[in-house]
C-alpha cells in the first residue's frame, strides 16, 4: 500500500486477491492525510466482472485506479479491457498469474484426483497479446523489485497499464502456511508470558 499514491482509488478482485489483502495488507506510513478509495465486488460467478466494476469505480471517484486481480478474474472479464482503453480515468492493472485458482490450494479438494485439471484449471497464458490488443501499456514482475519498478513506471504514464506478477500456486500455499505457522508461534509465546 505504501506506493500507492494519496487520494486515489484500489479496486479489489475476488479469491485469493480479497484474501490476502484482508489478511496480509497494512499501511507502514500511518499519516492521517493518506485516503485510499477501496471497492470490490462479487460477480455472478465470484469472479467474473472485476475489470468492468474498476473502471466505473474510478470513473466515479475521478482519478486513478489501481487494480488487483487474478488470473482468472482477467480472463473472465477480458473485454472490459475495451472500457480501460477508452476510460477518461487512468487504470493500472495488476494481474497475479498463478496459472489458475490459487484458493483451491487451500481447501480439502487439492488432494483428489484431477485437481489441477478440474480446480486449478491452468491456463497457461499470459496478458501481454491482450495489452497489446487494447493499445495498454504493458509490464511483467517476476520480483518485488521488478514490480515497483513497473508501478512506479505506470503512475507516469498517460496510458493505462497491466502489471503481470508471476506468481505460482504451490509456493503461494506454502508461503501462507509458513505466515500462518510464525503469527500462531507468536501468539502462543505471547499468552504464556
Amino acid at each position: 500500500l505504501d506506493i500507492i499514491p494519496n487520494e486515489s482509488n484500489l479496486f479489489i478482485g475476488n479469491s485469493m486477491s480479497i484474501r490476502d489483502f484482508d489478511s496480509y495488507s497494512f499501511r507502514t506510513c500511518s499519516s492521517p492525510d493518506f485516503n485510499l478509495h477501496i471497492a470490490a465486488n462479487r460477480g455472478a460467478s465470484g469472479i467474473d466482472g472485476i475489470i468492468a466494476s474498476a473502471v466505473g469505480f474510478g470513473i466515479g471517484h475521478k482519478g486513478l485506479t489501481t487494480v488487483l486481480l487474478g488470473d482468472l478474474s482477467a480472463l473472465h472479464d477480458l473485454n472490459s479491457l475495451f472500457l480501460v482503453a477508452n476510460s477518461t480515468q487512468k487504470l493500472i492493472i495488476i494481474i497475479v498469474n498463478n496459472n489458475g485458482g490459487g484458493i483451491f490450494h487451500f481447501l480439502p479438494v487439492r488432494t483428489q484426483n484431477n485437481f489441477e485439471k478440474y480446480f486449478a484449471t491452468p491456463l497457461n497464458i499470459n496478458f501481454k497479446s491482450a495489452a497489446e490488443l487494447f493499445r495498454l501499456n504493458y509490464s511483467i514482475a517476476t520480483a518485488k523489485s521488478t514490480f515497483t519498478e513497473a508501478y512506479q513506471k505506470a503512475l507516469t504514464s498517460n496510458t493505462s497499464t497491466i502489471i503481470e506478477v508471476l506468481s505460482n500456486r504451490d509456493s503461494n500455499h506454502k508461503l501462507h502456511q509458513k505466515i500462518i505457522k510464525s503469527i500462531k508461534n507468536a501468539i502462543e509465546t505471547q499468552c504464556s508470558k
